[in-house]
């Protein structure tokens, strides 16, 4: 139930938030991090991936590797919904992701 409220707040917060780009037809760029968690991700993250792509305003992405991912490689992305359960690895994931090389 916690993953559902947090995919519903994500979407929300990314439809909701400005656009500081002008032209309308430009998508939104949203990375959805997969490849592990505890439950079955790989049919919601198919799921997530039609549930945007169905919405018409985002240029969907998936990682299934999202613990090699570099701030450099995010840069591109406006949001990042994650599907994905690091375990024992998520602190030392989360400071590499923020350090800037």
């Amino acid at each position: 139930m916690k993953n559902w409220l947090f995919l519903i707040i994500a979407l929300w917060c990314v439809k909701c938030t400005p656009n500081p780009v002008d032209d309308a037809d430009k998508k939104l760029k949203i990375l959805i991090l997969s490849g592990r968690n505890n439950h079955e991700w790989q049919s919601t993250t198919a799921l997530l991936v039609k549930m945007y792509a169905r919405q018409g305003d985002f240029d969907v992405s998936v990682t299934e590797l999202p613990d090699t991912l570099t701030f450099e490689t995010l840069k591109p992305f406006d949001a990042v919904v994650s599907n994905w359960s690091p375990g024992q690895t998520i602190a030392s994931a989360g400071l590499q992701l923020l350090k800037r090389d």
